[in-house]
């Protein structure tokens, strides 16, 4: 498997959990983008694009919807 398949893999799995961790802790959902982004400028992979506008370019912070 190619390290920017694996990257996204990961991305995908922590901007699901900041999903479900959301209501019930903020800053731990900030951490997960946090924690997806460093992995992807790590990997220089992109953050994959379903993910883009769900969180703040300038301060991480994880944004849902509504």
């Amino acid at each position: 498997m190619q390290p920017g398949k694996i990257a996204e893999e990961r991305m995908e799995i922590l901007f699901e959990k900041a999903d479900e961790k959301f209501d019930e802790d903020s800053e731990l959902a900030d951490r997960y983008v946090e924690i997806a982004r460093r992995i992807g400028e790590r990997t220089e992979t992109p953050v994959p694009k379903k993910f883009r506008r769900m969180f703040c370019s300038h301060c991480g912070s994880f944004l849902r919807p509504g």
